[in-house]
Parts: C-alpha cells; sequence; structure tokens
C-alpha cells in the first residue's frame, strides 16, 4: 500500500508538494503533518492551535514563547522533511490581521472579529466572468454552468467573509458582462 501511495504522489513529477486535486494528495496532506499537530498540543501545549492542508495558526498573549515555537516547529518540520514558506510563515499581533484560508481575519478593539475575503479569489472571478462570456458566446457553455458558478463563489463569499461591498460590485459586473447580452 505504501509503494502504491509513493506512486500516487510521484505521479506528479518530482516536485516539493503534493499535487493539487488528488484524492491520495488531500489524505496526505491531512495525515503526514499529524506528527506535528500532536507535537504542537501536547509538547508546546498551545491551547489555540489549527490547522487545514497546509494552512495553519498559532495563537498566544507570549511573542516570545510564540518565537521559541516557531523554532522549535521548523526543527520538527526538518524531522519530517516539511518545507515552510518563510515568506508566509511570521509573528503577527491578531489587530494586524492573520491570513487563514484565502481570508484574512482581525481582532478589532471590540473583541469582535472582521472576516475579510482574499483579493485572489476575487480577481480570478472577475477573470472567469470574461472567460464565462466568451464561452457563452461561441456556445460551449451553458447560462445554467455559468449562472451556477457565479453563485457558488458567491454563497461562499456572503457565508464565510464580511464581504457585502464587494459581492454587490461583483454583482454589478456579472449583470453588465454575462447579462448585457444573454437575454
Amino acid at each position: 500500500i505504501i509503494r502504491l501511495i509513493k506512486q500516487f504522489i510521484s505521479a506528479f513529477g518530482e516536485g516539493k508538494s503534493l499535487g493539487l486535486g488528488s484524492e491520495v494528495s488531500q489524505i496526505c496532506a491531512v495525515y503526514y503533518p499529524s506528527r506535528l499537530d500532536h507535537f504542537i498540543k501536547e509538547k508546546l501545549k498551545v491551547k489555540y492551535y489549527g490547522r487545514y492542508m497546509d494552512d495553519m495558526y498559532l495563537i498566544h498573549a507570549d511573542k516570545v514563547f510564540l518565537q521559541q515555537c516557531l523554532y522549535e516547529i521548523k526543527q520538527m518540520c526538518d524531522k519530517l522533511k516539511i518545507t515552510l514558506n518563510e515568506k508566509k510563515t511570521r509573528i503577527v499581533k491578531l489587530s494586524q490581521g492573520v491570513v487563514f484560508l484565502k481570508g484574512r481575519y482581525i481582532l478589532s478593539s471590540t473583541g469582535k472579529i472582521i472576516k475579510l475575503a482574499g483579493k485572489s479569489s476575487t480577481t480570478r472571478m472577475r477573470r472567469k466572468l470574461k472567460k464565462f462570456k466568451r464561452l457563452l458566446d461561441a456556445g460551449n457553455m451553458s447560462y445554467l454552468d455559468v449562472r451556477t458558478a457565479y453563485q457558488s463563489w458567491r454563497g461562499n463569499y456572503k457565508k464565510r467573509f464580511n464581504a457585502y461591498y464587494r459581492v454587490c460590485d461583483m454583482d454589478k459586473l456579472y449583470n453588465s458582462i454575462i447579462l448585457q447580452d444573454t437575454f
């Protein structure tokens, strides 16, 4: 079974990461770093820790403690042959905001958590809408497929983030690009 798993992983090439979309990659992304999860929770005793696939956070009031944790996590990652992204790995105040799962989470002075959507997803959807319009005009995509894709993006944004104005702006763009000549 291990040989078969390695074969699936190596099918994506000789890169340093798992391929996107494969169920085996998803299982490995959850399972492989579980030793790191246990290390952080049990040895470092970090109460506020979360990870999903390759995104993780630690929350603690003491910056020196977090610096020590980061050092030890880097050591553990070296043992596990997990590469940390040095550009994205940093210690910040919650009031500055933390990026997790394509969103920016900011702790306000009142204690409220503000969830802002990442800009890259909006940019990608703008590009997709333009591409969808070309596919729609060429007859290679139905209006129902375009609407479904957009509503999926829109619903995710409205559910997960404080993005009312961004969704309104995207609705205007959708209406001007897709609905302009469709009906």
